[in-house]
């Protein structure tokens, strides 16, 4: 392995001293994919960020092959543990990954190892006795909605990890693991997004973005439009998001008679353009993380309606009545509610909108990727 160096308070350690220099660490993120959900997101963005700003080796493994993927920069290496025509083959099980994944580490050892979301937090720690460098587990989403297996298996695991990033306290807590080992750090706002503004004169639309799953309860949403649509003729209900769900959502829309105003979008390139050109934009999610699409929407201006759903993170942005319209989890006559307030009162929505541009602050990127910077050195610093 090569000489050990991190950043950790301004300096830079080599061989065991801490001398005034250059950075040079060896990363390897892990993740499902690279297209298509707010975990990607987050990892296209940080390694691109840790690569440009502080010049570490940095690489990408995914479980498989990668199609589409969100921006990332060209020299950041990526690895897919299986292909999309193997994926069709029983044979190729995880534990096969796992193998392929041993293999890696062996031939690409890292100083660092950062797994996202259960499936690739599992597989890497069950290699734990075999890595010579730390490995970093980032829980995404909210754990107590697991299966039986999987959450018995992070219950045992968990611990032999050399640190944890949550986005909330809330998920954190649901953790029975050293506390020093916990760190908080929520997602940070693309920059890009600051040159997009919310106009008064929108779209006639509401939208939703998020894979088409029970988790984001778009079926509670699309029942809440349902019983406003005639009073809201020249307005739609646009969602934007793939998943297992969309054959049953379209069969809710023809029941409901809303084929005209409802429609599921699919996947969009441009998807900021999307919401920000959106009249509302609503979450109605169960259970979250810090919802990407809803911290972005904010960001941008756009009047905003979220469930307070468990993990914590719609409460952590919006304050209720100020930056946004914060409602109980699963309610749908809180939804339809708030849709007719922020849809009939376009003054009262702008001014949420305004107030809500000021998240931009705290969820710079430069402010939370220099937090994962910091946690990622101190643990790389560790004694084992």
């Amino acid at each position: 392995m090569h000489e050990k160096s991190c950043t950790f308070l301004g300096m830079v350690r080599i061989k065991g001293s801490f001398v005034k220099g250059k950075i040079f660490m060896k990363i390897t993120f892990f993740i499902g994919r690279l297209s298509g959900g707010g975990a990607e997101r987050v990892v296209a963005n940080l390694a691109s960020y840790l690569y440009k700003t502080h010049q570490y080796d940095i690489s990408i493994v995914t479980l498989g092959n990668v199609d589409k993927t969100y921006p990332i920069e060209k020299s950041i290496k990526i690895y897919p543990l299986q292909t999309n025509e193997e994926k069709k083959v029983f044979l190729i099980t995880k534990l096969i990954m796992l193998y392929r994944l041993w293999k890696y580490t062996k031939k690409n050892m890292s100083d660092v190892y950062i797994s996202f979301l259960p499936s690739c937090i599992l597989m890497s720690l069950s290699l734990k006795w075999l890595l010579k460098g730390k490995i970093i587990c980032s829980e995404r989403c909210y754990p107590k909605v697991y299966g039986k297996w999987q959450s018995f298996a992070l219950r045992k695991l968990a611990p032999l990890a050399d640190g944890w990033i949550f986005q909330t306290k809330e998920i954190a807590d649901c953790y029975l693991i050293n506390e020093t080992k916990k760190h908080i750090i929520p997602n940070a706002i693309n920059k890009n997004l600051y040159n997009k503004e919310h106009e008064e004169n929108m779209e006639k639309y509401i939208t939703a973005v998020g894979r088409l799953t029970p988790q984001k309860n778009f079926s509670m949403l699309i029942k809440a439009f349902s019983h406003i649509k005639d009073k809201f003729l020249d307005y739609q209900l646009r969602i934007y998001g793939q998943g297992e769900q969309r054959e049953e959502l379209i069969r809710l829309i023809k029941e409901l008679n809303c084929e005209k105003q409802v429609k599921l979008c699919g996947f969009a390139d441009d998807i900021n353009q999307k919401i920000c050109n959106a009249s509302v934009f609503v979450l109605s999610s169960l259970y979250e993380g810090i919802p990407n699409a809803l911290l972005e929407a904010m960001a941008m201006g756009v009047p905003c309606v979220a469930t307070d759903c468990l993990g914590g993170g719609a409460k952590l942005l919006i304050n209720n009545e100020h930056n946004g319209l914060l409602i109980p989890s699963n309610n749908i006559d809180a939804l339809e509610k708030s849709l007719v307030q922020l849809l009939n009162d376009r003054e009262y929505a702008v001014r949420l909108g305004n107030n809500a541009k000021k998240i931009r602050v705290d969820y710079a990127e430069s402010i939370v990727y220099s937090k994962w910077n910091d946690v990622i050195c101190k643990i790389y610093s560790m004694k084992r």
